[in-house]
């Protein structure tokens, strides 16, 4: 046995003795931690280029899945998506800014030979639960426009459990240019791509091993509205690696990397919140990040998420803050095919959602 395979034996088994005693997740990120910083003196040039091939994860059993039940698929299965509309206030260049967010959950199959939704019956597909979250702000002169999608195992694949995030994806449109990054997670690695207008960080091409029990900052709205990761009962918690939000490391010009976070269900004590002018009772969920990256400048160590969730089924997501950064409380939310809904005069149902169609400039005439 080489001193790199002893080394690591010995981290394995301090995770099994604080797993045994009951302890958070600390031993064993750090086991997995230690093998990519191995990694970094140990594994060949060539190991470190892109498309590097990681071994497989042994995923723990510490994960409570969502329950994909009968009650989740006569819900979640019936041909709509649920689309929730809030009111935003985040903070760009220094100033708060108001603006609109929309998320959209639906169920959907997805190509996992391909990476992308499937459009006809795949041979090599899974269901998954996908999100979309649009933020649209304007800063100053221009406006800001912002979508993620993350999209979530309903059935385990390639040894990722059931409620594991499978791809992200993330775009940035305002006046000054347009961003594009994805994140595609394996058993062995995840894969990530980005392209941007700035020359620094112009196109980009890097593999980061994958983290026993990792979860994505980018998909704690499907956690907290327990359509995927770790579930959690009240009062408990749970700390796990968290791949670190692109939206972010965009916005904020800092590495993509591992991070870890405390996820924390904090009871069964409700506080009401109105949406439309109904009073729904609220259970609080957060999410406490720290960064463990060496050697980076961190802007937002100790970055904070509170998620206020509707108690009852379908427990939609009803307040969304990130400390000092951002607020987004539900205005309005419906199931449609949204899809469908794509003829002259289906601009109307917007009203429904608290939203206004795209301005139209008015021209005019020459005299």
């Amino acid at each position: 046995m080489s001193a790199r395979q002893s080394y690591l034996a010995v981290l394995h088994l301090a995770g099994v003795i604080f797993a045994a005693a009951g302890c958070d997740c600390q031993a064993q990120f750090n086991v997995g931690n230690a093998q990519a910083q191995l990694g970094d003196g140990s594994r060949s040039a060539a190991e470190k280029q892109p498309g590097t091939s990681f071994r497989p994860v042994a995923f723990s059993s510490r994960w409570q899945s969502p329950a994909y039940d009968k009650t989740f698929r006569a819900h979640w299965q019936d041909g709509r998506a649920e689309v929730s509309s809030y009111a935003l206030r985040i903070k760009r260049y220094g100033q708060w800014r108001d603006g609109s967010a929309v998320a959209v959950f639906v169920t959907e199959a997805f190509r996992v030979d391909r990476y992308v939704k499937a459009e006809r019956q795949p041979k090599a597909g899974v269901s998954v639960i996908k999100l979309n979250w649009i933020r649209n702000f304007q800063t100053g002169i221009y406006d800001y426009n912002l979508m993620t999608s993350a999209f979530a195992l309903m059935r385990p694949h390639d040894s990722l459990p059931v409620g594991s995030v499978l791809k992200l994806s993330f775009s940035s449109q305002e006046w000054c240019g347009h961003v594009y990054q994805q994140a595609l997670f394996k058993a062995r690695a995840v894969e990530h791509r980005a392209h941007s207008y700035f020359e620094t960080e112009a196109d980009q091409t890097k593999t980061l091993p994958f983290m026993n029990d990792g979860f994505a900052e980018d998909a704690l709205l499907l956690w907290a509205h327990a359509l995927a990761g770790p579930q959690l009962q009240p009062g408990k918690k749970l700390q796990i690696p968290l791949y670190r939000s692109m939206a972010m490391v965009r916005l904020e010009h800092i590495p993509q990397v591992w991070d870890q976070a405390l996820l924390q269900h904090h009871g069964d004590a409700a506080r009401s919140i109105k949406v439309a002018g109904k009073a729904i009772k609220a259970v609080r969920l957060s999410a406490r990040i720290n960064s463990k990256a060496r050697g980076a400048l961190m802007l937002n160590k100790g970055r904070q998420w509170f998620f206020w969730v509707e108690k009852a089924f379908p427990h939609r997501v009803l307040r969304i803050e990130q400390q000092d950064k951002l607020e987004a409380t539900l205005v309005q939310s419906t199931r449609m095919p949204y899809w469908q809904l794509n003829h002259q005069g289906d601009e109307t149902q917007l009203k429904d959602l608290g939203l206004k169609s795209v301005p139209v400039p008015a021209l005019k005439e020459t005299p």
